[in-house]
Parts: C-alpha cells; sequence; structure tokens
C-alpha cells in the first residue's frame, strides 16, 4: 500500500536552501529539494513523539547514533529524517499556478571566523592564528535567497506504507498528518511557512501507471521524458543525513522556469506515475528500480 500526503502551504517572505559542502558561495537552489521537504516533515514527528529509531525507541532531539559495523569509526550522528527517508519513494514540490518566485544574489557580511585555517601570521613578531585576529573574524559572502511573499507552495509526499508502520508509533497518517500541520518551515530557519492545508490518501500499487501524462511537480530525470513543455534540469539529492551516509546526487527535471522561479505543467513519458487528484500528479522511478 502507498500513503500519499499533500499540503498547502504559504511562505512569509521567501527561503533559501544551500547546496551541499558549498562555504563561502551560498547561492540557493530554486526549489526545496526532497531532502528539506523530509526534513520539515520528520521535524513534526519528533517533536510528537511519533518517530522510532532503528533500535525501536523513541527519537528525540536534531539528532541521534548510530552503530557502524564497518569503518574505523564506531558510530555516526543522524539526522532522524535518515529514519523517515527508509520509507520515502518520493517527494516533490511546485509553485503555486500563476505566481512567480526571484532568486535575489548580493554581498552580505558574515561571521567567517570558523572558515579560517590554522595559519599562523607574523604580527608584531608573534605568530598568531588567523581565526584570532579581528580582520578575518568576519567577510563578504556571497548570498542567494529566493523572494516569494505570501507565496503559495504544493508539497507532497509518497511513502511506503509497511516501512512507515516500522518506523511510526501508532496509524502512520494520523501522524504524518499531524506532523505536517506543525510545519513552520520549509528550507533554513528563516524560511517560515503558514500551513494550510493537509490531506493524507491511501493507495494500491494497481494506482501506479505508465506512459504520457501532465505533471507540474519535479522528478529524477531517470523516471520519464519530458515531450513537451518548458522546463529545466536541476542537481537534488536524496540521503546525506550523517557523515557515514553521504548524499546520492541526481538530476531532476523542473517543470517551469529557474529565474524567475515559476511552475507550468509539461507533457511526460514517465516510467511510473500515480494520481492524487486535485490536479496533482507524481512521476517516479519504477518500483524495484
Amino acid at each position: 500500500m502507498i500513503l500519499a500526503l499533500t499540503l498547502e502551504a504559504e511562505y512569509h517572505w521567501g527561503y533559501w536552501v544551500r547546496v551541499p559542502f558549498s562555504s563561502k558561495f551560498q547561492a540557493s537552489l530554486p526549489l526545496p529539494p526532497p531532502t528539506t521537504l523530509l526534513g520539515a516533515l520528520a521535524n513534526g514527528l519528533i517533536k510528537d513523539g511519533f518517530l522510532r529509531g532503528p533500535d525501536g525507541g523513541k527519537l528525540v532531539g536534531e539528532i541521534f547514533l548510530v552503530s557502524m559495523k564497518k569503518g574505523r569509526r564506531k558510530i555516526d550522528f543522524r539526522s532522524p529524517a535518515s529514519v523517515l527517508d527508509d520509507a520515502l519513494i518520493t517527494a516533490s514540490a511546485a509553485l503555486a499556478k500563476g505566481r512567480t518566485a526571484f532568486i535575489i544574489e548580493d554581498i552580505n557580511k558574515y561571521v567567517t571566523l570558523l572558515l579560517q585555517q590554522k595559519v599562523k601570521e607574523d604580527v608584531n613578531g608573534r605568530k598568531i592564528p588567523r581565526r584570532y585576529l579581528p580582520k578575518y573574524r568576519t567577510g563578504a559572502i556571497y548570498c542567494g535567497k529566493v523572494y516569494y511573499p505570501s507565496g503559495p507552495i504544493e508539497v507532497v509526499y509518497l511513502f511506503e506504507f509497511t516501512e512507515l508502520e516500522k518506523i511510526v508509533d501508532g496509524n502512520p497518517a494520523h501522524a504524518i498528518e499531524r506532523a505536517a500541520w506543525r510545519i513552520s518551515r520549509i528550507g533554513s530557519k528563516e524560511s517560515l511557512v503558514s500551513i494550510k492545508k493537509v490531506s493524507c490518501m491511501e493507495f494500491n500499487e494497481s494506482d501506479i501507471n505508465k506512459g504520457k501524462v501532465e505533471t507540474r511537480f519535479y522528478f529524477p530525470s531517470k523516471a520519464g521524458d519530458v515531450i513537451e513543455g518548458t522546463s529545466y534540469i536541476e542537481v537534488f539529492w536524496r540521503r546525506g543525513w550523517g557523515r557515514h551516509d553521504p548524499p546520492a546526487f541526481e538530476e531532476y527535471v523542473i517543470p517551469g522556469s529557474r529565474n524567475p522561479v515559476s511552475t507550468n505543467e509539461i507533457t511526460v513519458d514517465a516510467e511510473a506515475y500515480i494520481e492524487l487528484g486535485d490536479d496533482i500528479t507524481l512521476v517516479f522511478p519504477a518500483p524495484g528500480k
């Protein structure tokens, strides 16, 4: 069985999501990737005490420890979202029809103290590490944000119901629906949202189709070929929830335009897709691939 969760949210001013491994170069992705969507939902599950760890115990806080069987390190620090990721089939998002967001890139003054190397400089005959010198404490940082005031966004998740039962206490549908209402941001800490509508539905694998379909929601490029409509390619990722859980980067097809950011329908020859109603169609890799 497949559990689908859809939600409608409204950004207060906009959002920003950094590319992994970026430091001084901090451009924002045009749309929140699957990991950001999943992290927002996992946060709600943690607050309500619904999410269980690999040992069956209730997860609390922003991290938990995982015992490692291989390598020199015996433990790894993981985000609770890594547990929820095990049950996720796909997650996607789309801006509201007719709405446009704008990527703004400017230079900001940030604290760069922690980015300094342990290089020593000569100061009045004394060798002092750079991180202790005032002139290296702040610096100009390239920063990107997506401005989308009072901006509606639709978010959709598909979960394997049997896998969700293993990690969520009680009724999984009730738990993730309640967690969705608790989402307060999708993106960085400043990417505040208000949840307007939440819906949870159950589907059978027989509801999965293949072939030509129209969709507004982004999907892995390997899941289908674009036949008609405006789209672009963006690199998103799955996993990456801990030091020993590296991200798996993958190209995604994003319907619409990159800048200004907008969403439109495209026609796709899909490996697999499911129609959820309310003009929501998700394209994803065929099960088992």
